[in-house]
This record gives structure tokens, sequence and C-alpha cells, in this order.
């Protein structure tokens, strides 16, 4: 079985209403090379039958659809999604996020300029009235990111000089490895660190 470059996981819970557009959003991507692992977290909506009922449609074999039947929250979603995750790289956007179509391939050539294990780029937050709002990219790295990774990874953060770093999880690619490097064992065990990470 072929390795994809990024392995995308989508947590899902009670978005019923903008799933499917974060789906079609990874699938627009103009960087096909992925896996997308949907998560469903014991949604009390109907957001499971909507998935499949898209899936029966659009057949995709990048995607894989886990459906738990029982709530037990974001960290366990994503690390469930990091035990079955084939990708060198790791997303994690939410299933109300809407991905711009040159994402993925933007992150990587961003990996690719500095060699870095982290990288991250702004996003826009839109209200329920369409309103956009721009969070940007950083000025400073070290400070706000967390000093036990920052200690044995490297991690670009595109400059923008005097802007506010708005590092957030669906928004930032790792290379996979470092979610379960052997050095997180000098914190705790990986998964005790990816559940604290997450949280």
């Amino acid at each position: 079985m072929l390795t994809p470059r990024t392995s995308i996981i989508m947590p899902v819970y009670n978005t019923a209403n903008t799933v499917i557009n974060a789906i079609q959003s990874v699938r627009n991507q103009t960087d096909p090379d992925f896996e997308l692992l949907i998560m469903i977290d014991g949604s009390p909506d109907n957001s499971a039958e909507i998935i499949t009922d898209y899936h029966k449609k659009n057949p995709d074999t990048r995607i894989r659809i886990f459906n738990n039947p029982e709530n037990k929250g974001l960290s366990a979603m994503r690390n469930q999604g990091l035990d079955h995750a084939r990708g060198e790289w790791v997303v994690f956007p939410d299933s109300d996020d809407a991905l711009e179509p040159t994402f993925l391939k933007r992150l990587h050539q961003q990996a690719e300029l500095t060699g870095a294990d982290v990288v991250n780029c702004a996003h826009n937050m839109v209200d329920t009235r369409g309103h956009k709002t721009k969070r940007s990219r950083v000025h400073q790295v070290y400070a706000p990111v967390n000093k036990q990774l920052t200690s044995f990874c490297k991690i670009s953060f595109p400059l923008t000089p005097g802007i506010k770093l708005f590092a957030v999880l669906f928004s930032t690619m790792f290379v996979t490895p470092i979610l379960s490097a052997p050095k997180m064992n000098a914190l705790s065990s990986s998964a005790t660190w990816r559940r604290r990470a997450y949280q």
C-alpha cells in the first residue's frame, strides 16, 4: 500500500451543516497525495448518515471513515486518527473548516524550503453572518510554542514582523514522527503527550 504524503485527520461532532463542505475542501486540494481520516465522535446529529451518503455518491479511495458510537472527545479522535494514519505529514482540520485549495501545497513548499518539522499558516475566522477576520502569521515563534517541542524539532512560521502569532492546530502541519518521537518519552508516554497537546 502506497504511503500518502499527508494524513488529514478530521474529527466530527455535531457539524452536519458544515462537514460536507469541509470534506469537499479537502478533496479540492491541488496536492492530491493525501488520505482523509474522518473520525465521527458519537455525534448526536445526523453527521454520520450525511457523510456515509456523500461517500457512497462520491467514492474516493483516499477517504476512510471511523464511526465511533460513543462520544470520547476531540483529543481521543485525533489520537485514534494518528493510530491509523499512514502519511509522512499530518494535519488536523475541524469539520467546520474549509481549506483553501492550495493549503497542502503551500505548507509542503514551506517545509521543503526551510527543512521544518512543523509549519503553520494564516487563516480566516468567519462568523455566522459571513464576515471574515484574518488571523495572520507570526514574528515571534519560540516563546508561545511548547518549549519541549522546540527543543528537538525545527519549526517554520513564515515571518510577518510585528504580527501576533495565532498558532492553532487546524492551520498547522506536523511531520508525523515527531508526534510519537522517542524524545517525547522524557515528558511522558507519547499517547499522554498527544492528549495533553490537543486538549
